[in-house]
């Protein structure tokens, strides 16, 4: 029996957490919640997961430092990370996509669109195929 895929959602919105992570675990994924940068670090210490998603403002650092942060370390630069956010502006994507996320998905989130773009980035170490969506 395969280990169902591990998820690391970094939010500080607990009813946000919540709803992810039921979701993501209805539909077979194993989800670990950090509430912010320093809870998220420490939890990659003792798991790497699969995927992040990393909401943009948290309350000890933003998620765009933090996604830079886990890019430039060799043990967490392989792992996809999506920004989860309530920044819908083009910038804001942009922003994301230049500090290191492989997509973008804004909230509040398309159900489907938002499984897909789970799906895509877990499937293929984040290359071309995640994306943004709204």
């Amino acid at each position: 029996m395969s280990q169902l895929p591990l998820i690391l959602v970094v939010e500080d919105n607990q009813r946000n957490a919540r709803l992810v992570t039921t979701i993501l675990q209805a539909n077979g994924y194993q989800v670990t919640v950090a509430g912010d940068g320093q809870s998220a670090t420490a939890a990659l210490r003792d798991t790497l997961p699969q995927l992040i998603l990393m909401d943009l403002q948290l309350p000890d650092v933003d998620g765009l430092t933090l996604t830079r942060q886990f890019k430039s370390v060799p043990e967490t630069a392989h792992i996809p990370i999506i920004a989860l956010t309530a920044h819908v502006l083009e910038e804001h994507q942009t922003q994301a996509i230049e500090a290191g996320c492989c997509g973008f998905v804004s909230k509040p989130i398309s159900y489907k669109a938002f499984l897909q773009t789970v799906a895509d980035a877990i499937a293929i170490e984040c290359g071309d195929v995640c994306g943004t969506v709204s």
